[in-house]
């Protein structure tokens, strides 16, 4: 009982990014050349396997 105390309070301390993180100016609109890569991406995985 005690590790699980121990590693809920471990989990809850650590800091994952949050929405409220991302910096109000950055640009996340998706363009034409990330569609491709990200396309391109799926590709090469779906040969691998």
């Amino acid at each position: 009982m005690r590790l699980i105390i121990l590693l809920f309070i471990f989990i809850s301390s650590c800091n994952y990014p949050d929405v409220d993180d991302i910096p109000e100016n950055q640009d996340l609109e998706i363009t034409t050349k990330d569609r491709i890569n990200i396309f391109k991406l799926i590709q090469s995985n779906e040969e691998n396997d």
